[in-house]
């Protein structure tokens, strides 16, 4: 009831000043988030064990999967009562006019200099923020910051500049897009209808789901500390510690048989994968009296004012972390969510408990199934360190070069056939045209790691079976033997269905789309070909296979 009674403008409209552009840029960045922060931190890439001030980019929701103008106009006008739609309209299709180059990412530059290209007196717009976030020192001119790339900065700080009061009105919007979840019935069912046209779906999320969502994003130290404590076991982590460790082991062998990579580089990356560090299940913060961060004092009435509240102070938190230099042995994975990821800042993998469940992962899965589905999880986190981007950084995360120039050609060179590969994969069953493309060259980092990763897991289960004497166990009903399993435990994660408005926002993620994941990986797996018998020149089967490792 206190949701529906909300006055929203006056629970949001405390935070912003029009005609007040370093307000706004204030405002954004210590309560917009991701993807709306113009001002952030970021690992320092030449020592990864501090932070630096980082200008990032506001992504436009037009230019997000497939949004179009129709479908943005609805849910800019269900939001008319709070804001001024042509304006807000306009200054989304400026933003989407504007682009970074994705390649560059971390561009270093002293303040001054930022300050002669932007014609902005960008050191206001920091130590403003640093002082409302409550970090006890100011940046000078001479200080070093990471920009997503000079061009895009020069470009967004000029219409903060130039447009002060229309972006201000932009940013409420915003700002309402990301707290929906706590506002009224009404603004909700808006975002919801758009979500849905997005997926081509009917959906409605329960209120219980929702509330449950938006808890494990603002507090997920808290609610990680409550998922572990319930339903995490001790074994489940030992276990996945031995697969991870097989993994590496068998990463190293297939450093150390490359025949195209030099003795050196062979020598660099072993050593890389070897001083990867692998956080499994949670981090030992959530263990501790003392969750961080501390939330304070909440109204407990006003939903969308908590909300950024917590938010406000997670911010504060990570801008107070330019002040400390940090260990790469600590981490901050959040536990209650169903994900896997590569850091390479750390060079380290992350698998929170909440992966650690069917599908993914049981401690009663046979050999062939549990490295067919989780070990290719852990070989894909593992391979990350050696892609086309983490590959730019050294054992302990600094951004180094340590390849040999012309191994470093035979690296890219692979790279490329795999590029080409996925970017000619026909999407579509049975038509020889089709209107859905791969983009192999944003997708190439995954790609990279999906067909090493998959290497890496059926070398490590074979290795296994072979030190254990593991006689292959017939599931009842399944005639496959243990290395079909195995690849038919890799595809069955990706099975599904997709609608056209759901694979054409695929296109845009930096994934490819599921049936490629399958199809293209095994395509170039000599030991699918051989365990299933698949014909010489066959379609799965093709006399060319492409991979990096």
């Amino acid at each position: 009831d206190s949701i529906e009674q909300l006055d929203v403008r006056n629970s949001i409209k405390t935070l912003f000043h029009k005609n007040a552009d370093v307000d706004i840029i204030k405002v954004l960045s210590l309560y917009g988030g991701e993807g709306l922060a113009p001002i952030t931190v970021t690992q320092n890439p030449k020592n990864s064990s501090t932070l630096k001030i980082y200008f990032s980019a506001i992504n436009p929701i037009l230019n997000r999967n497939q949004t179009n103008k129709d479908q943005f106009q609805k849910l800019v006008e269900g939001f008319q009562d709070l804001i001024d739609v042509n304006t807000v309209f306009d200054m989304e299709l400026m933003l989407s006019s504007m682009t970074w180059n994705i390649e560059l990412q971390r561009e270093k530059i002293t303040v001054g200099d930022l300050v002669k290209i932007t014609a902005v007196n960008v050191e206001v717009y920091i130590n403003d923020i640093l002082k409302e976030a409550g970090v006890p020192y100011r940046i000078a001119k001479t200080d070093s910051v990471y920009v997503i790339d000079t061009n895009y900065v020069k470009q967004l700080l000029a219409l903060f500049s130039r447009y002060p009061s229309n972006f201000t009105e932009y940013a409420l919007f915003r700002m309402l897009i990301s707290v929906s979840m706590a506002l009224p019935m009404k603004y909700r069912n808006v975002v919801e209808a758009y979500e849905n046209a997005l997926q081509s779906q009917s959906y409605s999320v329960s209120r219980d789901i929702q509330c449950a969502k938006i808890t494990n994003e603002l507090l997920p130290n808290h609610v990680g500390r409550l998922y572990v404590d319930k339903y995490f076991k001790d074994s489940t982590k030992q276990k996945v510690t031995k697969l991870v460790e097989n993994i590496r082991q068998s990463m190293l062998q297939i450093f150390s048989s490359s025949d195209w990579m030099d003795g050196t580089t062979k020598d660099a990356a072993k050593k890389k994968a070897a001083a990867i560090l692998d956080f499994i299940g949670y981090s030992t913060t959530i263990t501790s009296k003392r969750l961080f961060p501390d939330v304070g004092n909440l109204t407990g009435i006003d939903f969308v004012r908590d909300l950024l509240a917590i938010r406000r102070i997670t911010s504060a938190a990570q801008f107070n972390g330019l002040r400390y230099v940090f260990s790469r042995n600590s981490s901050s994975i959040p536990s209650a969510i169903v994900n896997a990821f590569y850091n390479p800042s750390k060079n380290s993998i992350n698998f929170p408990a909440g992966i650690l469940q069917k599908p993914f992962f049981d401690e009663n899965y046979p050999s062939p199934l549990l490295y067919g589905v989780f070990g290719a999880v852990v070989g894909h986190e593992f391979t990350h360190g050696f892609d086309n981007h983490g590959s730019l950084f050294d054992e302990v995360g600094n951004q180094k070069n340590w390849w040999n120039s012309e191994t470093k050609k035979k690296f890219n060179k692979r790279a490329e056939g795999l590029k080409k590969q996925y970017a000619e994969f026909n999407l579509c069953k049975n038509k020889k045209k089709c209107q859905y493309k791969i983009d192999g060259k944003r997708t190439l980092g995954e790609n990279i790691a999906d067909n090493g990763g998959l290497k890496a897991a059926f070398n490590a289960y074979k290795t296994s079976i072979k030190k254990t004497g593991e006689k292959q166990q017939m599931l009842p009903g399944l005639e496959y033997t243990d290395d079909q399993l195995f690849f038919a435990g890799f595809a069955h994660i990706w099975c599904r269905r997709t609608s056209h408005q759901s694979l054409l926002n695929q296109l845009k993620n930096e994934h490819s789309p599921a049936r490629a994941r399958v199809m293209v990986t095994l395509m170039n797996s000599y030991e699918f070909s051989e365990a299933f018998k698949c014909p010489p020149n066959s379609r799965m089967n093709p006399t060319k296979k492409y991979g990096v490792w």
